[in-house]
């Protein structure tokens, strides 16, 4: 059987799932704390490393 090839986009996905995986665990921190403590100041720091990390285009884990 010929092997697919895969497309840009799924190597992308592939290459980055760790950093998208952690940047919506520290968002869910933050929006969990917010709601426990009804202070936003955490999730504001939590979306200021969050956001970034999941539209970074490198894993993190290999800088």
């Amino acid at each position: 059987m010929k092997k697919k090839k895969e497309s840009r986009f799924h190597r992308y996905l592939r290459r980055t799932l760790w950093n998208k995986m952690m940047a919506l665990f520290i968002i869910g921190i933050g929006i969990i704390t917010a709601l426990v403590d009804g202070d936003c100041t955490f999730l504001l720091f939590t979306l200021v490393f969050g956001v970034p990390l999941f539209f970074v285009r490198k894993d993190v884990r290999e800088l």
